[in-house]
């Protein structure tokens, strides 16, 4: 049964590949009579390809393999079958139907785990409809900051912790914030600048931008692997050391 399953399946992909491949004659054909003021000869309706979304997924597809690398490999097999981006939760399952080792003390924990893991990664990018995709999918996209709203919930269980006799009830004393250097109207703004001026500062790219008096394009340029800032968790930019 599910060697026919399999079967099935392989040649359904067979009709979609020759299917798409169709319609990309005829947008050609259409392209050429427009070239030569002749009527088309396929209606727009012909053109369209409607995918159903099929790709296989071996038992053990992503079994020892790194993170990144097997979200990347999933991402793009959605977007060959016209699936597109995906939630966590659907990246999730699909990696342990590949076999991906969570190492987790449970799917939950595993879940957070991977939502952390995609919201650092600068190769991912987030879309306002909660779907994870590649960041190169959409070169002219604004950084949005990461609000976490549909971050996965880790269990509820409270922790309270013991005040001390040396611990001040007030909390512990708070060190003097650093003093940020200004930077020079003139001067150049590069790599080695935006690194010190993220170490001395948690900021996010508008303040960068704010700072050195350039558009927030300009930001995003010198961003890894231009230089050793990230952009790290909920919009924040970080200096991998």
């Amino acid at each position: 049964m599910t060697e026919h399953q399999f079967t099935i399946a392989d040649l359904e992909k067979m009709v979609a590949d020759h299917e798409a491949s169709a319609a990309r004659v005829k947008a050609i054909i259409n392209e050429l009579c427009a070239k030569s003021g002749l009527a088309a000869r396929y209606e727009p309706s012909e053109l369209e390809h409607h995918s159903g979304g099929v790709f296989k997924i071996r038992s053990d597809q992503f079994h020892g393999r790194p993170l990144a690398t097997c979200v990347k490999e999933l991402l793009e097999m959605r977007r060959a079958a016209d699936m597109g981006p995906a939630t966590v939760n659907e990246i999730f399952d699909t990696l342990v139907t590949g076999a991906y080792e969570v190492g987790a003390k449970n799917t939950q924990i595993a879940r957070v785990s991977l939502y952390n893991s995609l919201s650092k990664n600068p190769a991912f990018y987030k879309l306002p409809n909660k779907q994870w995709g590649l960041r190169a999918w959409y070169p002219n996209a604004e950084v949005e900051s990461d609000d976490g709203d549909d971050k996965p919930k880790k269990s509820s269980r409270k922790k309270t912790k013991k005040i001390t006799k040396t611990e001040s009830v007030s909390g512990p004393a708070v060190q003097a914030t650093q003093s940020i250097p200004e930077a020079p109207v003139n001067g150049e703004f590069s790599a080695l600048r935006l690194e010190d001026f993220v170490r001395a500062k948690n900021c996010r790219i508008k303040d960068a931008a704010k700072h050195f008096s350039v558009t927030k394009s300009k930001v995003k340029k010198l961003l890894e692997p231009n230089s050793k800032v990230y952009l790290a968790d909920k919009g924040w930019l970080k200096v991998r050391e």
